[in-house]
């Protein structure tokens, strides 16, 4: 897993981790990359965020259990100490950020007077700063998916908690100019506790929720929405629509990109992709991503594409760094490449919806125009049936008036060199000459 961040129109960064090297990151700038160390103290616990300053902010955990933000400067990083835990008492994984002009660092961790994990939250940049933790939600494991994300003016987490004896998926939201967190809804239940969760927000406030649950050794990739006038019971009693199945671990990945939803996951046979134009009522069959089965999940963080809503990626960054799908069909020039097969199933997608979009009086005479055209067509591939049956009688009768020449040709040959050979053998003296004067 690794951070790409837009750097102006054509640069970008990419942030990883090397278990030898630590934290580095690489400068992509057209065809030159560098790569530069950040820090090797650092363990493969880290998050990237970029404010609405331009401003690159990184948060990781290093071998002495400290939490360190980084803020990128004119000469470089910043660097200070969120966190001490020497102990590791609190067992801190899973970093996540997001910022506008706020900074706000999410992760995992233990409480020990209640023996359990928690989502926690703290802001860490921008005004009115509250350094304190504040507790989100509980957890049922140190290993329990969450996904944080930002949308019409709020910062939103999805958490998984245990109700009873089943598990249900929760929605978090934070009112960044209220500054306060606002109540949690369910958004639906699920029979088992998900190993992947993935989510986006759209412009009028749909949430969309890809998840993955395993049931009889059965890894399906489920997707279910919230919208703010549905009634929550009806939420809770949907179980989801199931877009894949695999035998082995999925992680969706989800994003918003002018209207439509998408989500793809890794298989073993490479990335494979779903999409949809109405808001997730019907999603296309899923079909292979052009890019190439080495890809890896990356989180983009950018601020300046608008139609664009989603942080989670496939993608690949060597030579170049290029993210699954969306550099197929760019159209704000994020990522321009020959479009392929993501083009042509956006374009596949306008045919089916374009008749639907119709006046039903227009549809109806579009359709007795296109069954008109449908049964000229088929006459016309009669026809051309009919003509071909004859064509290849008429071949057979040709290729066998063919043979037959062929043959007599042969007969004639073999029988002038059987006279000559039988002239060959008559001896000079026996010739007699004849004068026919």
């Amino acid at each position: 897993m690794g951070y790409l961040v837009r750097n102006g129109r054509t640069d970008f960064y990419y942030v990883d981790y090397a278990a030898r090297s630590g934290l580095f990151y690489q400068i992509h700038s057209g065809q030159t990359v560098r790569t530069k160390g950040l820090t090797p103290d650092a363990l493969n616990e880290y998050a990237v965020a970029k404010d609405d300053g331009g401003r690159v902010h990184i948060c990781l955990k290093n071998r002495r259990n400290q939490i360190l933000h980084m803020k990128e400067t004119k000469t470089g990083f910043q660097t200070e100490i969120i966190l001490e835990d020497s102990e590791n008492q609190y067992r801190i994984t899973g970093l996540r950020m997001v910022a506008q002009k706020e900074v706000y660092l999410f992760y995992r961790a233990f409480n020990a007077e209640e023996d359990s994990y928690h989502i926690v939250c703290q802001q860490i940049h921008g005004a009115g700063i509250e350094s304190e933790p504040q507790v989100i939600a509980q957890l049922p494991s140190d290993t329990s998916v969450f996904d944080v994300g930002l949308g019409s003016g709020g910062v939103y987490v999805i958490t998984v908690g245990q109700v009873e004896r089943g598990y249900s998926i929760f929605l978090h939201t934070f009112a960044i100019r209220e500054n306060r967190w606002l109540r949690t809804r369910c958004l639906l239940q699920v029979p088992t506790e998900p190993e992947s969760i993935t989510f986006c927000v759209s412009d009028h406030g749909t949430v969309h929720v890809g998840y993955v649950v395993n049931q009889y050794g059965q890894h399906r990739l489920q997707y279910a929405q919230r919208r703010d006038d549905e009634d929550l019971s009806f939420m809770q009693s949907d179980r989801g629509q199931v877009l894949a199945s695999a035998g082995t671990k999925l992680e969706p990945a989800m994003f918003l990109f002018n209207g439509r939803i998408w989500i793809h996951w890794k298989e073993s046979v490479g990335i494979r992709m779903v999409m949809s134009s109405d808001e997730g009522l019907h999603f296309s069959s899923s079909r292979l991503c052009t890019i190439s089965q080495s890809a890896q999940l990356i989180y983009y963080v950018h601020r300046e594409e608008d139609r664009l809503q989603g942080q989670r990626f496939y993608g690949v960054v060597s030579p170049q760094p290029l993210l699954a799908i969306l550099h197929e069909i760019d159209t704000c020039g994020v990522f321009l490449e020959r479009p392929r097969e993501e083009l042509r199933l956006v374009l596949e997608d306008q045919e089916q919806v374009r008749p639907c979009q119709k006046p039903h009086q227009e549809y109806y005479i579009q359709l007795r125009a296109m069954e008109e055209e449908q049964q000229r067509l088929l006459q016309q591939y009669q026809d051309l049936e009919e003509v071909n049956v004859q064509l290849r009688e008429e071949a057979e009768s040709w290729k066998e008036r063919c043979f037959a020449a062929q043959a007599r040709q042969k007969m004639e040959i073999k029988k002038r060199e059987m006279l000559r050979d039988q002239c060959e053998d008559i001896p000079k003296e026996d010739i007699q000459q004849t004068d026919y004067r």
